[in-house]
């Protein structure tokens, strides 16, 4: 996602700081302790000293921390921080598909995220036609000359 898309997505809204303190300790705990510093400095920069559950933070604010991390640690850090969440993260009770999970994962975004931060849309996934992917499995007769 581009810092313009994470900022358009993120004004007006705001996020919990568990979030916060969530993906802090993700950094630290899956990318080292260097990672980890960087991502609480930049917080702390943006006025987040000590990220709480059921405390609200300007999401365009976590925008910016998130794209000062991407600049100074490297590309796509954060998105690497966020595919390490659901590892490090507990589960509710009851996810026994992958239905299941992506309507957990909704939850916990819309509990996560207040006003109008985007969202999370989970789908049927879209297949391709069956005569399609027939046809490049069909090899052709090679002309004999």
């Amino acid at each position: 996602m581009s810092n313009a898309t994470r900022e358009a997505r993120g004004a007006g809204s705001r996020t919990d700081g568990v979030l916060l303190r969530t993906v802090e300790n993700c950094a630290a705990r899956e990318f080292g302790d260097y990672v980890g510093a960087v991502v609480s400095e930049l917080l702390r920069a943006e006025g987040v000293t000590d990220p709480r559950a059921g405390e609200w933070y300007d999401t365009a604010r976590v925008t910016a921390v998130c794209a000062a991390v991407d600049d100074r640690v490297g590309p796509n850090t954060i998105e690497r921080v966020g595919r390490r969440l659901p590892v490090v993260v507990e589960w509710p009770a009851g996810v026994r598909s992958i239905g299941d999970a992506l309507a957990a994962l909704g939850d916990v975004y819309d509990n996560l995220h207040d006003g109008d931060a985007g969202g999370l849309a989970f789908g049927p996934p879209v297949h391709r036609r069956a005569d399609s992917r027939a046809r490049r499995r069909t090899r052709r007769p090679s002309k004999r000359v």
